[in-house]
């Protein structure tokens, strides 16, 4: 477990709520790692996806809002000419959050990485067991693997992480939200890792 900063976020009692999810996740990996079944745990697999996909949607939502409503403090790192876009709309979906992410390079300009998290957004959305229309696999359990989750937590920890680097707000905004704690080892254990993996420019 370690944390990151939590200063850049825009609506506090988001924050609070992320904080929340993270330890819900938190609860999720534990029992992950008490299991003795094989089974067990790989069904705790949809669950831990959903989560850690779904604090990257209201990461992006956060920073859409801040964009949005923070007008005389202003958004560090973000063009005007984006700024400008983005106080026009009122983005909620993370389909939608995502384009915008890309093509303002909110996330730095590395377009793999808005691919993979395009992928995990299809993924989020198996939460739906209907699975209408057809989406990735038919089968649910080739979709939430422990490859997946690994992948969920590069890509929570390579957002947070630059939007911490790169979106901070000013002093007097911060300390409001708890500092985010992440269930599991880092992957990025310095700024110069995640900046090798296209996560700051």
């Amino acid at each position: 477990m370690f944390k990151i900063n939590s200063g850049f976020m825009g609506v506090f009692k988001l924050g609070d709520n992320i904080n929340f999810n993270l330890s819900v996740a938190s609860a999720l990996y534990i029992a992950r790692e008490a299991t003795q079944s094989g089974l067990h745990r790989r069904a705790l697999c949809k669950p831990i996806c959903v989560e850690l996909i779904s604090i990257i949607e209201a990461l992006l939502y956060d920073l859409h809002v801040k964009a949005r409503i923070n007008t005389r403090e202003g958004v560090g790192n973000i063009l005007a000419s984006a700024l400008e876009y983005i106080r026009t709309k009122r983005l909620d979906k993370m389909d939608h959050l995502l384009k915008s992410a890309k093509k303002h390079n909110l996330l730095g300009d590395d377009e793999a990485f808005y691919e993979e998290l395009d992928y995990l957004r299809l993924v989020r959305n198996r939460v739906h067991i209907q699975n209408d229309p057809p989406k990735l696999d038919q089968d649910e359990h080739r979709v939430f693997t422990d490859e997946t989750v690994e992948r969920a937590e590069k890509a929570l920890e390579r957002t947070l992480r630059y939007m911490s680097l790169h979106h901070q707000r000013p002093d007097h905004a911060r300390g409001h939200v708890k500092d985010f704690s992440l269930p599991w080892d880092a992957h990025y254990p310095d700024e110069d890792d995640v900046a090798a993996e296209g996560g700051a420019p």
